[in-house]
């Protein structure tokens, strides 16, 4: 037995029987799971930048994070998510005639959590439902933007920089101004053998689901009226699956 491993599980135990409004002080983890503050301080340290841990600003107690609250509901929550936001992608796709894409991160992958199709002739569709490559997707990138600084640095560990996937970012400074770029501007676009991806984070941390939702088009749609229409309808939409899911 890992016996690292067997004490954050013995503080996440502890912080869980306590209640998330109460939470739990450093000094009292440390006598009550035998371990030294420096110890303590450090899994607490680590927990929280994954994002399954969180600490009261005001009173500098602990508890546990929105992230582990939504392990053991989380095929609940892609359901709930995949339930709020269909009806309203189907009137995205309605209202832009563009095909429609929800996607979710789950396990350092992207996936495909529904596509709807437009019925233009010319079309484009997701063709990789699971791709562990999110920097090739502007959906991907959306979720990146979003991810706790914990996580982002677990999958950059696992995938390594973008490289020629992404206007050859080969330094996490860089990655983060990319990424801080996409929260600023609210939507990114990725363009590939001419069609044309555009991305909006779902940014549901309450709900503890990195998600995002875009429109899939060629590149020659792409202007006037019609340029401005599917960018706005798809930030509203996001904005209206975001207010439910999140209320």
């Amino acid at each position: 037995m890992i016996q690292s491993l067997e004490r954050a599980f013995d503080i996440l135990e502890l912080l869980d029987r306590a209640g998330r409004d109460v939470g739990i002080g450093v000094q009292e983890i440390s006598r009550e799971v035998g371990l030294k503050l420096p110890t303590v301080h450090n899994m607490l340290k680590t927990l929280t930048v994954l994002g399954y841990v969180t600490q009261n600003a005001s009173s500098g107690k602990y508890c546990i994070g929105d992230k582990l609250c939504a392990l053991g509901m989380r095929s609940e929550l892609e359901r709930s998510l995949s339930e709020v936001a269909e009806p309203l992608a189907r009137k995205l796709n309605k209202d832009v005639s563009e095909t429609v894409t929800v996607t979710l991160y789950a396990n350092r992958t992207w996936h495909t959590l529904f596509q709807i199709y437009s019925e233009q002739e010319l079309s484009v569709r997701v063709s990789l439902p699971v791709n562990k490559n999110l920097f090739i997707s502007a959906t991907g990138r959306c979720i990146l933007s979003c991810l706790p600084k914990g996580e982002l640095e677990m999958y950059l560990k696992a995938s390594g920089m973008p490289g020629e996937d992404w206007n050859n970012i080969q330094d996490v400074d860089s990655l983060r101004k990319a990424l801080d770029e996409i929260k600023k501007r609210g939507y990114e676009l990725y363009r590939r053998k001419g069609s044309l991806g555009i991305g909006v984070p779902l940014r549901l941390s309450r709900s503890g689901i990195d998600a995002a939702i875009g429109v899939c088009m060629p590149e020659s749609r792409f202007k006037g009226e019609h340029k401005k229409a599917v960018v706005s309808a798809l930030l509203d939409t996001a904005e209206a699956i975001r207010v439910i899911m999140e209320n």
